[in-house]
């Protein structure tokens, strides 16, 4: 996964997706997508039709709890990257 961390920078956001674009050009495999923005304080949800539902919503459980674990362990040293 690429991340950009504590970056309000449109710059970093235009090169994370930049990036996720080289990548799914360079794929011959590729089939679903998912894309959350935050704009303004409201997150965007973009997407591909997903066919099997299931198996994303256990990757998205999967990337919940790696953004929870990295948020406990920012307030933990002191910090926090988190709005």
């Amino acid at each position: 996964m690429t991340e950009v961390k504590a970056s309000k920078d449109i710059a970093a956001v235009v090169s994370v997706l930049e990036e996720t674009l080289e990548t799914v050009r360079a794929s011959k495999h590729a089939t679903n997508c998912i894309c959350l923005i935050k704009i303004d304080g409201r997150v965007m949800r973009f997407s591909t039709y997903l066919e099997n539902a299931l198996d994303m919503v256990g990757s998205l459980e999967l990337i919940k709890h790696d953004i929870i674990k990295r948020m406990y362990a920012e307030e933990q040293e002191g910090g926090s990257n988190v709005e």
